[in-house]
């Protein structure tokens, strides 16, 4: 099965001159896919702000991001943009996890713990992408706006998931199955992963909550986002333990 190019190409403008006959550099064009609030997802960029910082903390494969804003169609509204990788509109096969757990074990340990970590209800075959279907040696993650605050969204989905595993596709997590959590049959890179998610700072977690206050969160909504996510990077391998049972594809625990 063929190989997927998972980059990013900037676009250089060649109808514009350097400014200077001997200089390095020219003016490009990158794409990006672009996400915005609406009435009906007023958390949208927020939750993809909060959790893009922190997928990059922890050094997670997350397309490069920024906040930008357009005058066209949409009031001038933040938009949460993403260097787009397939930019030659390729087709991706649908990601198998097993494939992945298995050529991937860290990196796939990782996604799961950061997911758990931001209680993202919606990571499925398509919003992740490997080079290989079977044999994957690199993996992109995005598209986070049914975390944290979820869709439509409120503070009261904090509080109902605050120890709950909050990937299970169940009655208080809503969303989908991660659909990944079936296919580890041991988590033994966890032991990493929960040390970088424990190490995340405070301020860090503030700050990046504050941010997304001017774009669309209310104050008291940013401080329940930062309490949400200290309290769960604290205690992650004890909800983690508290839910065991959800790992189907473990039958003998070594860790956590």
């Amino acid at each position: 099965m063929a190989k997927q190019r998972l980059r990013s190409r900037a676009v250089f403008r060649t109808d514009q001159m350097p400014f200077y006959a001997d200089a390095d550099y020219w003016e490009a064009d990158i794409e990006a896919v672009v996400k915005w609030n609406h009435e009906y997802a007023t958390y949208r960029v927020a939750n993809e702000l909060i959790c893009g910082e922190i997928a990059r903390y922890l050094r997670l494969p997350i397309p490069d991001f920024t906040i930008s804003f357009s005058d066209q169609h949409i009031e001038s509204k933040p938009l949460f943009s993403s260097l787009n990788f397939n930019y030659d509109r390729a087709t991706f096969f649908k990601v198998e996890p097993e494939y992945l757990v298995k050529q991937l074990p860290r990196v796939a340990t990782g996604i799961l713990l950061f997911d758990i970590l931001v209680a993202n209800r919606d990571r499925h075959d398509k919003n992740l992408i490997v080079d290989n279907v079977v044999s994957p040696r690199q993996v992109r993650i995005w598209d986070h706006d049914q975390a944290l605050f979820g869709i439509p969204g409120d503070v009261e989905t904090l509080y109902n998931l605050r120890d709950h595993l909050g990937i299970t596709g169940d009655n208080i997590s809503g969303g989908n199955r991660h659909c990944m959590l079936n296919a580890f049959q041991t988590l033994i890179h966890s032991d990493e992963w929960l040390y970088r998610i424990w190490n995340i700072p405070r301020w860090f977690i503030h700050d990046v909550c504050k941010a997304a206050v001017r774009l669309g969160l209310k104050r008291t909504e940013a401080t329940a986002a930062k309490e949400f996510l200290v309290h769960r990077k604290n205690e992650l391998s004890s909800i983690i333990g508290r839910h065991r049972h959800e790992f189907r594809g473990i039958k003998t625990w070594t860790t956590i």
